[in-house]
C-alpha cells in the first residue's frame, strides 16, 4: 500500500472515530466559558448576545442583593449561582449541545430574557467564532499528525 493510500485510510479512520466529536466537545466548552463570562460578569456587567449591557439594578433590588452579600453596582444575573451551574455541555453519539438541565433554571432564563427584552442566553458571533477557531485548530493538528505519519 502506498503512502497516499495509507494517509487517506488514516483520515477516514479519524473521521469515523470518536476524536472529531471529542474535539467539538473541547471547542464548545471553550465557547461556553466565553458565553458564561459575558452573561455573569460582575465587573463589567452582563451583556446580551449583541454585547449590549443590561443596565443597573433597581434601588430596591440592589439593596436586596447587598443583604445577600452580592455586588449591586452592575447587573450580573447571578444571585445564587444556580443558573450558571445549570448550564452544561453534553455529548451523545452524534452531537454536542449546551443545555440547561433544570426546568426551574430554564424558566428563570426565559424570565430574564423577557424582563430585559433581549436575547441573552444564545451564543453570539464571537462565541461561535471561538468555537469554530478551536475546532479548526484541533482538526488541523490531527491532520498534520496523520500526514506526518505520527
Amino acid at each position: 500500500m502506498n503512502a497516499i493510500t495509507q494517509t487517506l485510510l488514516n483520515i477516514k479512520e479519524f473521521a469515523e472515530g470518536e476524536k472529531p466529536l471529542d474535539y467539538i466537545l473541547i471547542a464548545v466548552n471553550e465557547a461556553k466559558a466565553e458565553f458564561q463570562n459575558r452573561i455573569f460578569n460582575s465587573e463589567e456587567g452582563a451583556k446580551d448576545e449583541k454585547g449590549k449591557g443590561l443596565g443597573r439594578y433597581t434601588n430596591a433590588y440592589a439593596r436586596y442583593r447587598i443583604t445577600k452579600g452580592r455586588q449591586a453596582k452592575v447587573i450580573d444575573l447571578e444571585l445564587t449561582g444556580s443558573l450558571r451551574r445549570d448550564i452544561k455541555v453534553i455529548k451523545n453519539q452524534s452531537q454536542v449541545l449546551i443545555i440547561i438541565i433544570s426546568d426551574v433554571e430554564l424558566e428563570k432564563l426565559e424570565h430574564l430574557e423577557m424582563i430585559y427584552t433581549t436575547k441573552i442566553f444564545s451564543l453570539n458571533e464571537r462565541e461561535h467564532e471561538r468555537y469554530a477557531e478551536k475546532a479548526a485548530e484541533l482538526f488541523i493538528g490531527e491532520l498534520i499528525h496523520i500526514f506526518n505519519n505520527e
